[in-house]
């Protein structure tokens, strides 16, 4: 995976990735600051799920197209994807932000809620505080980090 700074790449650079079959570009707000970056596409990037077709055919046909480790991934997703959010799906319990702190690194971050929850679920980090949206606390602690 490949950061890009401000200015560093075109509008025609994104656009010219986005059509590639083999790259991938994206911005996440999230984290320290938002960032855009680059890296290898997934093997089923521009396959879509074909009318009619449930969900469960569509992974199926795209495990043709992966690792055996990357298929189960996508099963684990789905699974993890179904118990921990479809209950609350749409509710104001998935609504808002939360600061997690991730036990792989230490670090603090501001994510949304859903994020957080599964992240919880996947046992890889906390909810430290949560809230309807951004909140001076939780700046202070994401930013105080990096003093």
């Amino acid at each position: 995976m490949v950061k890009f700074y401000k200015g560093e790449v075109s509008a025609r650079d994104i656009v010219e990735i986005a059509k590639s079959k083999d790259l991938r570009t994206a911005v996440t707000p999230f984290g320290k600051t938002p960032t855009r970056y680059a890296g290898d596409a997934v093997p089923w990037k521009h396959v879509k799920k074909r009318d009619g077709e449930s969900l469960d055919e569509y992974i199926d046909r795209v495990a043709g197209l992966t690792k055996k480790g990357t298929f189960n991934g996508l099963k684990n997703a789905q699974r993890l994807v179904g118990d921990v959010l479809s209950p609350d799906k749409g509710k104001p319990a998935n609504k808002g932000v939360c600061l997690v702190r991730r036990y792989d690194t230490g670090e603090y971050e501001i994510v949304p809620k859903t994020a957080a929850k599964l992240l919880v679920a996947a046992k890889k980090g906390e909810i430290v505080q949560t809230a309807a949206r951004v909140t001076p606390s939780m700046l202070r602690i994401t930013i105080g980090q990096y003093a």
